[in-house]
């Protein structure tokens, strides 16, 4: 499966015209296949999908998404939106009371998808921090 998700993000960082990720994309996909939670969506055995995110607060207060992520070849199919509605709900039946994320201030689409699903901005410097209430 990482080779799968290292594949999805060079081929999203060759088309999109800001940098989505701080890290390696090697490094980055090695922390989060250790670290986080990844849900996936396959079309015609290939990954059409993925999002990651951490649900390891033992209060279980707040999650942080930490990658959503489509394959370009896949795009307009509503797999972000799918993606994300799975994660609100599995996290809602953990207890989670938030879900936070950060976003570059240039990704739009992304600012777009995830206001419409109820998340606000909670703080603006340097990138958008968002949060929804669970």
């Amino acid at each position: 499966m990482i080779d799968n998700i290292k594949y999805v993000l060079h081929k999203l960082k060759d088309e999109l015209k800001f940098n989505f990720i701080e890290d390696d994309i090697d490094i980055y996909c090695e922390k989060i296949y250790k670290n986080a939670k990844i849900l996936t969506i396959n079309e015609s055995n290939e990954l059409a999908g993925f999002i990651a995110f951490y649900d390891n607060d033992e209060k279980k207060n707040t999650a942080y998404l930490t990658m959503l992520a489509v394959n370009p070849k896949f795009n307009n199919n509503g797999y972000g939106r799918q993606l994300l509605s799975f994660s609100i709900n599995l996290l809602k039946k953990k207890g989670f009371e938030f879900y936070d994320l950060e976003l570059d201030r240039d990704n739009e689409i992304a600012m777009s998808l995830y206001e419409s699903f109820g998340f606000k901005k909670i703080e603006v410097i340097g990138k958008i921090k968002m949060r929804l209430k669970l």
